[in-house]
C-alpha cells in the first residue's frame, strides 16, 4: 500500500526550522544557557556519563569499563566531542529537539492525512517549554525521547511498501534504547520482536537473521556485564556516582578517615584502568 506523503514535507521543514530558530534565539541572542553551568566538562559532570577527557583520550577502555549508563550514550558523547568540541551538547540537544518535532509532524500527518493538523501538532511540540527545558538539561532525556519518537514514526510505515525495512528499523531503535538508557530493559524485545514478526507477515531467512542479530547485540552486552560485574544488565553500575559524590570538593583528610573506617566503599580508591 502506498501513500502520498509529499504533502508533509513542507510542514516538517517549517516545524524543524522554527524549533532550531527559537532554541538559537534563546541561546545566542537572549543569553539563556542551554546546558548546565557546572564548569567546562559539560558531558562528564553527571555520574552516568564518562568524564569528557577520558572520552577524548581513552574512549574504548572507558566505554568497556566505566559506563554508568549503557554504552551507546557515552559512545554518542565521544563522537560529538570529537565533531563539535565544546559545543557538543548544544549540537546534540538542538538537533534532537528539532528531529522530535519533525517526527511528530510525520506521525500525526500519516494518522490524520491532514497537513494542517500535522503542522499544528508539530508546532505545539516544537515550541513546548518542556522540550526546550529538557534540551537545557545536559543528560540523556532528549536522546531517549528522540529514540522513542523515531520508533513510533517507523511504526507508521508498517503498512506501506517500505514497511518491512521500517519494521526492522523499529526493532533496531528499541535495541538502541536498551543500549542508551538503563530504564529501558532487554525485556522490551519480548514485545518488539513478536510485533515486528506480526507486521512483516512472512519473514524471509535474511529478515529472521537480522532480527536475531539485533536481539543478540544487547544480550551480549548484558552477558559481558554479568561476567565482569556479576550483574546481568546494560550498565556496569561501577560506582561512578559514589566516586564523584565522595570526591567533589571534599576535604581529603575527611575522606581518608571515612575510607579507613569502612564508611566509604573501596571503589573510591579503584584506578579506572
Amino acid at each position: 500500500m502506498t501513500h502520498d506523503h509529499d504533502m508533509l514535507k513542507r510542514p516538517t521543514v517549517i516545524v524543524g526550522t522554527v524549533h532550531v530558530a527559537v532554541a538559537v534565539l534563546y541561546w545566542v541572542v537572549l543569553g539563556v544557557t542551554i546546558v548546565h553551568d557546572f564548569g567546562p566538562d559539560k558531558w562528564g559532570w553527571f555520574w552516568q556519563s564518562v568524564p569528557t577527557e577520558l572520552l577524548r583520550t581513552r574512549a574504548a577502555e572507558s566505554l568497556w569499563y566505566l559506563h554508568g549508563q549503557p554504552p551507546l550514550w557515552n559512545l554518542l558523547g565521544a563522537l560529538l566531542i570529537k565533531l563539535f568540541g565544546s559545543l557538543h551538547m548544544q549540537a546534540l540537544h538542538i538537533g534532537l529537539g528539532a528531529a522530535i518535532a519533525c517526527f511528530c509532524v510525520q506521525i500525526v500527518g500519516r494518522a490524520t492525512r491532514s497537513p494542517r493538523v500535522a503542522l499544528l501538532a508539530g508546532l505545539v511540540v516544537a515550541l513546548h517549554p518542556a522540550l526546550l527545558l529538557f534540551e537545557a538539561y545536559a543528560l540523556y532525556t532528549t536522546a531517549a525521547t528522540f529514540l522513542v519518537t523515531s520508533a513510533a514514526y517507523l511504526l507508521t510505515h508498517a503498512q506501506e511498501d517500505a514497511g518491512t525495512r521500517a519494521t526492522i528499523g523499529f526493532v533496531a531503535i528499541v535495541v538502541a534504547l536498551i543500549t542508551t538508557r538503563s530504564v529501558y530493559h532487554l525485556i522490551l524485545l519480548l514485545g518488539a520482536v513478536p510485533l515486528a514478526l506480526l507486521l512483516i507477515g512472512r519473514p524471509t531467512r535474511r529478515q529472521l537473521i537480522l532480527l536475531l542479530v539485533l536481539v543478540l547485540l544487547p544480550t551480549s552486552w548484558y552477558g559481558k556485564n554479568r561476567i565482569q560485574y556479576g550483574f546481568f544488565g546494560a550498565s556496569s553500575w561501577y560506582g561512578m556516582g559514589l566516586w564523584r559524590t565522595a570526591l567533589f570538593d571534599q576535604d581529603g583528610t575527611v575522606l581518608d578517615e571515612l575510607y579507613a573506617t569502612g564508611t566509604l566503599s573501596p571503589v573510591v580508591r579503584v584506578e579506572a584502568f
